[in-house]
């Protein structure tokens, strides 16, 4: 079929080039590991829980992201003496901020109770009750 602009002839003398890595397929795969908590890429700010039943798990740093055991909160630890929704994280700006919800048995940033907001860093360590997390963010460094 001469000159009727069909597929096979726009494609006629071109060479296919394969770009490595699919990005759709990229992007399948950070998906399916955000679902699942799993590890995420070091260039994806998250939290990581280090301590407890829920080791291992991590948490991507959206706009903002609520910690605590309850159904309502979006990183959920396994820990008796967190609250419901007893912390979250504020992304402000290009800075991350802790923020207390209110909990009833306190929040420690880096071994230190959080008493007001505290603006957060790569390397960071939050504990409630008795598990801890880790900021995974090279870009709060």
């Amino acid at each position: 079929m001469t000159g009727s602009g069909t597929l096979p002839e726009a494609r006629e003398g071109m060479t296919e080039t394969k770009v490595p890595g699919d990005a759709a397929e990229d992007t399948r795969a950070l998906a399916g590991r955000l679902l699942r908590g799993g590890p995420l890429p070091p260039e994806v700010a998250h939290l990581q829980i280090l301590t407890g039943p829920g080791a291992g798990r991590t948490a991507a740093l959206g706009p903002g992201l609520t910690l605590g055991r309850g159904a309502g909160a979006e990183c959920r630890v396994d820990d008796p003496a967190a609250s419901r929704l007893h912390a979250r994280v504020e992304r402000r700006g290009a800075a991350a901020v802790l923020v207390d919800l209110g909990s009833k048995n306190g929040l420690r940033l880096n071994g230190r109770p959080v008493r007001r907001p505290r603006r957060l860093r790569h390397g960071d360590r939050i504990a409630l009750g008795a598990t801890e997390l880790a900021v995974v963010a090279p870009e709060l460094s």
